[in-house]
């Protein structure tokens, strides 16, 4: 009895460790992979390749820390290659996070803009 307690207690601690273990690495492989694409993503936009640099902002993990970061920077490269209905719902996406950045507020602020110059243009077609 005592033997077989022993056992279930060295099993628990086993698989715990090998359960945070798991999702450490998880974390930091997204975390990585993140920032590598990330870094791909910026080099595109900083040579005006916004279709590239869109695409690439797009492969950042949900996981990594930079998703946010990424989502503004597609929102931008979708301003500039004038979609500005994509644009609108990526920053929509950043404000109506669960995870609050300090990116959300000049993110709100995008999509206002954005919103305004559509409505704008519909009101001077009926014009």
């Amino acid at each position: 009895m005592r033997r077989r307690r022993k056992y279930d207690f060295y099993l628990f601690v086993f698989l715990t460790i090998l359960t945070v273990g798991y999702f450490t690495y998880n974390h930091m492989s997204a975390e990585s992979r993140g920032v590598e694409n990330y870094s791909e993503a910026l080099e595109a936009y900083k040579a005006s390749d916004y279709e590239k640099a869109y695409e690439e902002f797009a492969k950042v993990p949900s996981g990594s820390t930079l998703k946010p970061s990424a989502l503004f920077r597609q929102a931008r490269c979708a301003t500039n290659m004038d979609k500005k209905e994509l644009a609108i719902k990526k920053y929509n996406r950043i404000v109506h996070s669960s995870v609050k950045s300090s990116i959300a507020p000049i993110s709100e602020y995008n999509m206002a803009n954005l919103m305004f110059e559509i409505q704008d243009k519909g009101a001077k077609k009926h014009s």
